[in-house]
């Protein structure tokens, strides 16, 4: 054992002793050693290089002895046409390891180069000459043979290579990290084996630079006018076989790949710098295959490859099933993905797509078709959607050509489609309308959608649609409004459920037109109600332009007559409406309208006191409440009417004569016809003089009555001679004057229909003019005057 230790001990003292030798050696003949290498180093380049200081280094590159050069600066090959370029190389330190074999003779040999803080500058001047042949073509005198760089290897770190081509206007930089460089680089000919990693590049462009790092590995040669190389590139683990070739002529590169898998991670970073980073993949993998990538200058690339992804993808939790095939072309900044098959599953959902989507523009052109069953909608949760309650399928197949987002119309974004629609049901958020069976056949085109059949119910209401939808996808980009032009029929309509206003389907939210919906339609009901009113054969054509709605020629046969009007809507930010209508009635019932319409709001003459035919043509104007109740005191109405065949039953404005004239002939006074012109404004109705005339009694009915029951009314009573013996006698001198042949008797009645007076009166008034017609109605005009 103590023999072992002893020759250990020599070996150390030895190997001890000879390095002290060396350094000792290499100290004292150390400006020796670097004249020499400055020398052999002049000789094999052809042009200046400017150094600050020259040592020798034996710690620095331990184990290695080195010739330190600080502060280097070398020159360009040729000067170019740009003062900034005529350096090829600035750094801060350059090491040349010598091998020690060789340092005891007068030709020390270079082992490596190591290089570090700096920046390399290739330089192609608009003349076509370069800065980087630094290598000299004649033969050295020493070796007889040309310029050559034979070391073991070329350490690089921390350097900056800039590429800069005036001829083709080509400018790259790139930040090497670290490097290491083996083989021999002269003039005409490179045989590298190489390990580097990139930090920085602007080869690749912005969008598409998914590395923070790039290493490779791999091997260069360099020719006449190639430089090949083959290798590894490998970035956040992932790593491409790849091989190329760059043609110093032209500056065009080319490089090939069989392919790589992507993970779902490294996916998530393409959608981010493409700005979709909303979609996260959760699983799965991307195959990139036949890769290949042609580079000429910045305007003129060209990158290409397949894929074959099947991935999954989490919205609001749920898993979304994604696979595709196709390829990826990026032609000169202008990426574009051709896409031979893609599909979304989502339990019984599913869309497929093919064609080609142009990344910075965001259009999309192909073939789409879907299954959606609205049902898995409702999975997702999605409270922003104007509707809720889905249910139903929705299916379809289009030839698409859309933009995703903005900068332009949706008018082009089917050539052609087709669209189905199969028992949809859903409810609006807003006012809990309703829709269910829902059932349509769309056909798209450019221009429009053509609504082949619809069916469905609508808030309790069956209703059939056929017609035209124009600027939809304007309007969903919320630049022009929707058109809907068509015919639309039901057999019967109740438009309480219809309009929310039944207790069954009213919601605080009233019922409001939208402003960007227009409407061009005819419609039809064999039936229509609202509450007690009831109509049959109902036609009209109505348009609706913004809060705006005209009715034209609306037709409906009610209480045993016909009803015909014509009338325009608007509906103010309050959700009240202004109404202007004009009508014309014939031979209605007078008992069954009053009581379909609740005799109008009031109760002072209601249907049990009226019978008859009622004929009349009406003008008004009003303001509807949210509810459609008439706000009172905005009414204004004229109308020219006639009754036929008509009775006056137990109207207690007669029964106040109870005390001068017998009570049983005046609960039922019946007559063969009266007209007048009545006109209401103020809450004021005011009626004219008017007769009516039967075999029993003459009477003549002047005068006022308000929406609060307040009456002025006067009414005259013709007598016959038996009706006239009835009079009470103190009253008939006073009251009683001849006219007509027949004795009238005036009868003042003023107060209100629950506290009234009754006296004689010895004049007959004045007659009552009727209200005259509103000259100006400047709200309507104003508001309905753009009807186009």
């Amino acid at each position: 054992m103590r023999a072992i230790k002893q020759i250990l001990a020599g070996i150390f003292a030895g190997f001890f002793f000879l390095m002290l030798g060396l350094i000792g050696y290499f100290y004292f003949n150390q400006e020796k050693i670097v004249e020499i290498l400055i020398k052999e180093v002049n000789k094999q380049v052809n042009t200046p290089i400017d150094v600050q200081e020259v040592s020798m280094s034996f710690f620095e590159r331990f184990p290695y002895v080195s010739v330190k050069f600080d502060q280097v600066t070398v020159h360009g090959a040729n000067k170019t046409d740009t003062k900034s370029n005529d350096t090829l190389l600035t750094a801060q330190s350059l090491f040349f390891d010598l091998d020690l074999k060789t340092l005891i003779s007068d030709k020390p040999q270079i082992n490596r180069l190591a290089i570090s803080n700096g920046k390399i500058h290739i330089t192609i001047a608009s003349d076509g000459t370069t800065n980087y042949n630094i290598l000299k073509s004649a033969p050295s005198e020493n070796t007889g043979k040309q310029g050559k760089l034979a070391i073991d290897a070329i350490e690089i770190e921390q350097i900056q290579v800039i590429y800069e081509d005036r001829q083709k206007g080509a400018f790259y930089v790139n930040q090497i990290s670290e490097a290491l460089i083996k083989g021999v680089i002269q003039k005409k000919y490179w045989q590298l084996n190489t390990d580097i990693t990139l930090t920085q590049t602007n080869i690749i462009p912005e969008a598409y630079n998914f590395f923070e790092a790039y290493r490779w590995s791999g091997q260069i040669f360099k020719s006449q006018e190639l430089i090949d190389w083959k290798g590894t590139l490998e970035g956040d683990n992932k790593q491409l076989k790849i091989n190329g070739v760059f043609n110093l002529k032209n500056n065009q590169a080319i490089i090939q790949s069989p392919g790589m898998k992507l993970n779902a991670e490294f996916i998530n970073k393409i959608l981010a710098k493409n700005k979709l980073g909303k979609l996260k993949i959760s699983d799965g993998v991307t195959k990139i295959s036949q890769l290949r990538y042609t580079y000429k200058n910045k305007n003129n690339q060209y990158l290409s490859f397949g894929f074959d992804a099947s991935h999954k993808t989490l919205l609001k939790q749920k898993n979304i099933n994604i696979t595709a095939q196709g390829r990826f072309n990026y032609r000169s900044g202008r990426p574009l993905i051709k896409i031979n098959t893609a599909e979304a599953a989502y339990k019984g959902s599913s869309v497929y797509f093919e064609g080609n989507y142009n990344l910075p523009d965001q259009i999309i052109k192909g073939f789409t078709s879907f299954t959606a069953n609205l049902k898995d909608l409702n999975d997702f949760q999605i409270s922003d959607l104007p509707v809720k309650n889905l249910t139903g399928l929705i299916d379809g197949q289009a030839q698409v050509n859309a933009k995703l987002k903005g900068g332009q119309a949706y008018s082009n974004m089917f050539k052609e489609g087709e669209l189905g629609f199969q028992n949809v049901g859903l409810v609006i958020r807003e006012n809990n309308f309703q829709i269910n069976n829902l059932n349509a056949v769309l056909k798209a085109s450019p221009k429009n959608i053509n609504i082949e059949e619809l069916t469905g119910n609508f808030n309790q209401n069956n209703l059939s649609f056929k017609g035209q939808i124009d600027n939809l996808f304007e309007y969903l980009q919320k630049k022009q409004p929707i058109n809907i032009n068509g015919h639309a029929h039901t057999t019967n309509f109740n438009l309480s459920t219809f309009l929310l206003l039944s207790e069954n389907s009213k919601n605080s939210e009233p019922f409001r037109l939208t402003d960007n919906i227009r409407l061009d339609l005819t419609f039809e009901a064999k039936n229509l109600s609202r509450d007690k009113f009831r109509a049959k054969q109902v036609k009209t054509h109505f348009r609706k332009y913004g809060r705006r709605i005209e009715v034209l020629n609306l037709q409906m046969q009610t209480s045993d007559g016909s009803i015909s009007t014509n009338g325009k809507l608007l509906q103010q930010k309050n959700n009240e409406w202004y109404v202007e209508l004009t009508g014309n009635l014939q031979n209605v019932n007078v008992t069954g309208i009053f009581s379909e319409f609740n005799n109008f709001g009031q109760e002072y003459i209601t249907s049990k006191n009226l019978a008859g035919k009622l004929t009349a043509d009406v003008k008004a104007d009003f303001v509807f409440y949210p509810d459609f109740s008439i706000r009172p005191e905005s009414l204004y109405l004229i109308t020219d009417l006639k009754i036929e065949d008509g009775a006056l039953i137990d109207y207690k404005t007669l029964e106040a004569l109870s005390n001068y004239i017998d009570v049983e002939e005046l609960q039922h006074v019946k007559f063969a016809r009266f007209e007048n012109q009545i006109s209401i404004q103020n809450q004021k109705i005011t009626i004219p003089y008017m007769e009516v005339q039967s075999s029993a009694i003459d009477l003549g009915l002047t005068g006022t009555h308000t929406f609060n029951n307040e009456i002025d009314y006067q009414i005259s009573v013709g007598l016959t001679d038996v009706l006239f013996r009835k009079l009470r006698r103190k009253h008939q001198k006073a009251s009683a004057k001849q006219q007509n042949n027949k004795m009238m008797v005036f009868v003042d009645i003023t107060g209100t229909t629950e506290d009234y007076n009754i006296e004689f009166s010895k004049l007959k008034r004045k007659r009552v003019e009727p209200v005259p017609e509103k000259q100006q109605k400047k709200k309507f005009d104003i508001e309905f005057g753009d009807f186009k």
